[in-house]
């Protein structure tokens, strides 16, 4: 795995090209046929071994990709639960048959170790002014104790309402999926998720969704009080109307 942040908020949040670059350089110097791909994978031949997600927070960028190296693609088939509208809108059957490990394209093998630290030596030594940095004692007691909360089963599921309406779409922006509690035509709770990018707080959203009435006009005079490009990320309001309606 790796993870870059910046403070570079204009040339950095929804610009994957330029974090993937670095990782995607290292496995060109190796022979590896590696390109980018769609919104944020990299691929060979065709078939996905890394994706990149991003946050914003306040002035900041992380960026976060993983690389497949040598995983069992049987066991990660029976791990991944992926949504079949997503590997139809890809033209796959399985997980399986698309993704691929690095290391089955590499012309002289490494272990895992060896391979981690080739590209992290080869981003290093071509980044200008690059230095190491080390996280002290104290810091990792703090990203300890900050891990605790992503352990907890209530926050990991917490989010997901009782619901009587749901959708989901696949839009050039993303997977969106949305779940309402509907009584009486009024919106009672309301969710929206994901694998799209963010900018602002969906809660916002969520939360002026509730007490409206479940039609389309309704639903549009609530969604025209926000810039929806600042919570979905390429997706406009029409086609959150869409996968709402």
């Amino acid at each position: 795995m790796f993870t870059y942040i910046s403070k570079d908020i204009k040339g950095g949040y929804g610009n994957f090209h330029k974090f993937a670059q670095p990782v995607l350089n290292a496995l060109l110097s190796l022979g590896i046929p590696a390109e980018y791909s769609g919104r944020n994978d990299l691929i060979i031949e065709g078939k996905k071994f890394c994706g990149n997600a991003q946050c914003r927070y306040k002035d900041k960028v992380l960026h976060h990709g993983t690389l497949m190296y040598q995983a069992s693609t049987s066991e990660l088939a029976k791990a991944l639960n992926v949504s079949n509208i997503k590997l139809k809108s890809k033209g796959v059957n399985s997980v399986k048959s698309r993704v691929t490990n690095i290391s089955d394209y590499m012309a002289e093998q490494m272990n895992i170790e060896e391979f981690r630290m080739y590209v992290y030596n080869h981003i290093y030594k071509s980044t200008p002014n690059a230095r190491e940095y080390e996280l002290t004692e104290h810091q990792w007691e703090q990203v300890t104790e900050i891990s605790k909360k992503y352990e907890d089963t209530a926050w990991i599921y917490g989010r997901n309402p009782d619901y009587n309406t749901c959708n989901e779409i696949k839009l050039p922006g993303g997977l969106v999926e949305t779940y309402l509690d509907v009584h009486e035509g009024i919106i009672r709770q309301a969710c929206i998720m994901g694998d799209f990018f963010s900018e602002g707080n969906l809660k916002e959203i969520e939360n002026a969704l509730i007490g409206t009435f479940y039609n389309e006009n309704e639903i549009v005079n609530v969604l025209s009080n926000y810039s929806i490009g600042d919570y979905l990320y390429n997706i406009s309001e029409k086609e959150l109307i869409r996968a709402l309606i």
